[in-house]
């Protein structure tokens, strides 16, 4: 009797090890925990990716143009960011209109602050917190979090908490140039002026030159143009600058550009002046005058929207001094007075102005120029008398109508 319990018991054990039904299913419960922890990272991890990406996006957005509203930048922070769907609301801040769908919302910080584009600066060190009214940066960080689906199996938590941060900075540009002039100044010595610079004969009415005074050439156009006549293409800005083309050129490329604005009276004398012989073979390199700084390296033909803009009286001025540094015009007159034993008087007219950017970008108070238009020398020699002895020398040196120029600030309105 035992034994054939023993052998039914032996029979039944054997029977359940030859029983394969159900092994999957112990296989899945086993391996439940790797399953869903490779869910979690297929979803979750990807979802968080790609939250973070779209808030990285309307962050940066949200900086740049935040920084271009400074120094009150909140209100158009706030308002990038809601178009981008991420509505930040505050007790004070009630939201209007139909709702903005929202997610979980944590922080908004926004940094104004000073970025200074140092290459010698560490990235993460250039920026700098400061007011408002002395900023040309700004910072935006975003904290926020994104729901976890597979994730909470693991964890506990339902949310994963990210941080995005984006910064800006306001590239502040402007066009100025030193170079005084004289109230008033004859058309005759107008052209011996330009004759004396240029080497040429120059003949222009008084009415030419009012018109080249008030004629306003846009600048990059203007560079466009004088690449086109120098057959240049393809080529950045400082390149043409350091290119030396004939004064003619750069008149021709000016009238051009004045004739598409309609001042067709500067256009015409412009022309005049460019098909002078000398003219056209005096060169001169532009980047003695103008320096575009960081818009330098901009291709021809892709210049940016900057209302510079050049008078062409000064820029041939301008040029013609540059190609002709040594032929200052200089006069000089006799002149005989009772009690002088002689008198010599040396009259300077037109000093080239002193380099100053046309565009400059960089701090305040980084670019100035000084200039004198009309330098005086007075060498007087004195007849001798009771009171003065013989041989006195009086030398007198006046500079009339001098100017200096610094740029302070940039204030967009």
């Amino acid at each position: 009797m035992r034994a054939s319990r023993f052998v039914r018991i032996r029979r039944g054990v054997a029977a359940v090890a030859r029983d394969r039904r159900g092994t999957t299913s112990i296989l899945v419960a086993g391996s439940m925990t790797a399953l869903v922890g490779a869910a979690a990272l297929a979803v979750d991890v990807g979802s968080l990716y790609f939250a973070k990406r779209k808030a990285q996006t309307a962050v940066d957005l949200a900086a740049i143009a935040g920084a271009g509203g400074l120094p009150d930048p909140d209100k158009v922070v706030r308002d990038s960011l809601a178009d981008n769907g991420f509505s930040f609301l505050t007790p004070r801040q009630p939201q209007a209109g139909p709702p903005v769908p929202q997610v979980s919302l944590t922080a908004l910080t926004i940094t104004p602050g000073r970025y200074a584009p140092d290459i010698a600066v560490p990235v993460d060190k250039r920026f700098t917190p400061a007011s408002a009214a002395t900023a040309n940066a700004l910072r935006v960080t975003m904290r926020q979090t994104t729901p976890l689906y597979f994730g909470r199996l693991i964890t506990g938590q339902t949310e994963a908490a990210y941080e995005v941060s984006g910064t800006a900075s306001v590239a502040k540009s402007a066009a100025f140039s030193v170079g005084t002039r004289l109230l008033k100044l004859d058309g005759g010595i107008a052209n011996a002026l330009l004759s004396a610079l240029l080497g040429t004969s120059v003949s222009l009415s008084v009415m030419d030159y009012e018109a080249l005074a008030t004629a306003k050439i846009e600048l990059f156009p203007l560079l466009d143009a004088l690449g086109d006549e120098l057959n240049l293409r393809a080529v950045s800005y400082d390149t043409l600058l350091n290119v030396s083309g004939p004064i003619g050129k750069t008149l021709t490329a000016a009238a051009r550009v004045a004739s598409l604005t309609n001042q067709t009276k500067a256009a015409d004398a412009l022309r005049r002046l460019a098909n002078g012989t000398d003219v056209a073979r005096l060169g001169v390199k532009l980047r003695d005058i103008i320096d575009l700084g960081p818009m330098g390296a901009k291709t021809l033909g892709e210049g940016p929207a900057v209302a510079a803009q050049v008078s062409a009286l000064n820029l041939l001025m301008a040029e013609a001094q540059v190609a002709n540094a040594k032929r200052q015009v200089s006069l000089d007159l006799g002149v005989s007075l009772p009690g002088l034993a002689s008198a010599k008087v040396t009259l300077g007219i037109g000093e080239r102005p002193v380099k100053a950017v046309w565009l400059a970008n960089g701090p305040p108070n980084a670019a100035q120029a000084h200039t004198a238009q009309t330098r005086l020398l007075l060498d007087v020699k004195l007849l001798g008398n009771a009171l003065v002895p013989a041989g006195v020398r009086l030398p007198v040196y006046v500079e009339l109508a001098a100017a200096d120029a610094r740029l302070a600030d940039v204030r967009c309105r």
